[in-house]
């Protein structure tokens, strides 16, 4: 049988372990193999270069547990470790579908979906529309043509999994997907996190593990947290993720904050590790802001530590009452509240106590949901 040909040259361009990266990572890990060969392709120079699905995740992997690696150090890897090389014609002949699994504007991977898709058959993983719907909050949005160029491919695609119910919606009725091509749904996991449950910790923190930029509402937090903290002043606010374009005043505002005496602690470049070690310490993680999916929410679970969401939170949806706890409306003193509840040892206690980790959704799943669609969109004949 001719392989599933994803291609991740925008990962091989910039590996950064980002949530999409995540989500690549975990499909190679769990791809059925056993059922449906696969190659993870990339573009380097005038070839291709193509690697098994565990090389590929090995080296996903790699870029999560060493936050400090280089990208050109991924990129020696994969060139290193490539079992196949050729031409695009090359792929052609051999590809039984082809698949862009991440987000991408470089228009050399948009050309070539379009002309290998065009003989072999194509499918793409949909995330989100941020840049289109909330281009206020984004470096670009709709008046960006290489924005509109990835975008006009999701519309168009014959085949598209999206990664929730909610970014389904937002593809069919924000970008205006026609209602004849198919949309199919698949949720990606959380079990690449060991199920654990901890016991709850003594100190009174709280977390944030995303990217500091505005459609996450730190800002909010943060002035919800300096109002609880005035009346218990043993509150901690970690904040952990990359710095963001848009939030130098707002790390302005922290730093003058942390001189101030307030106990926020500010991590920037987190590996696993240190996540893990967030989750284990932290009473719950605040994920405020609208997600395609929210993959820091199933991981805080899996650690065992419960999840305060707000907003557009598909993977907080799905396991809403199983250490989930929302809030209606994301404001400061929404905010206020549920801080001053988590450091009551017996609401914390509670809530903690309420994860079910049964309700995770897993990786095999989603891979193999994945596969399934891109089989099914294949134009080769497959034996």
């Amino acid at each position: 049988m001719n392989p599933v040909v994803l291609d991740v040259s925008q990962f091989f361009n910039q590996p950064f372990a980002s949530g999409i990266q995540r989500v690549l990572g975990e499909l190679a890990a769990h791809w059925p193999v056993e059922r449906v060969p696969a190659m993870f392709a990339f573009r380097h120079g005038d070839v291709l270069g193509g690697l098994e699905p565990a090389a590929f995740a090995a080296i996903v992997g790699e870029v999560f547990a060493c936050r400090e690696i280089e990208a050109e150090q991924v990129q020696e890897q994969m060139i290193a470790q490539a079992h196949w090389w050729g031409s695009e014609s090359d792929i052609v002949a051999l590809a039984a579908t082809w698949v862009l699994p991440e987000v991408t504007y470089s228009i050399d991977v948009l050309e070539r979906f379009d002309r290998v898709s065009a003989q072999v058959g194509g499918m793409l993983v949909f995330y989100d529309a941020f840049p289109e719907t909330h281009p206020q909050l984004c470096g670009v949005g709709p008046g960006f043509a290489v924005v509109s160029d990835y975008f006009r491919r999701t519309v168009d695609a014959a085949s598209v999994v999206a990664i929730s119910d909610e970014s389904a919606a937002v593809l069919r009725d924000r970008l205006r997907r026609p209602r004849g091509l198919p949309i199919h749904i698949a949720y990606p996991g959380g079990d690449h996190v060991v199920s654990s449950r901890t016991s709850l910790p003594e100190t009174q923190q709280v977390a944030m593990v995303s990217t500091l930029e505005p459609r996450k509402n730190h800002a909010v937090v943060i002035d919800g947290f300096v109002r609880a903290a005035a009346v218990e002043p043993g509150l901690r606010l970690v904040l952990a993720g990359r710095h963001h374009f848009q939030t130098a005043e707002l790390e302005a505002r922290i730093v003058h904050l942390q001189a101030q005496g307030l106990d926020i602690v500010r991590i920037t470049d987190a590996s696993d590790e240190v996540v893990r070690d967030i989750y284990r310490t932290s009473r719950a993680v605040l994920s405020l802001g609208d997600e395609g999916y929210g993959i820091s929410v199933v991981e805080a679970l899996g650690h065992g530590c419960p999840v305060v969401v707000g907003g557009m939170q598909p993977a907080g949806r799905i396991c809403e009452g199983a250490g989930v706890v929302r809030l209606p409306f994301v404001t400061e003193a929404a905010v206020n509240d549920v801080l001053l509840n988590l450091v009551s040892d017996e609401w914390a206690a509670h809530l903690r106590a309420s994860i079910d980790a049964s309700r995770i959704p897993r990786w095999s799943n989603f891979a193999v949901e994945v596969a399934r669609v891109a089989m099914e969109a294949s134009r080769t004949s497959v034996p």
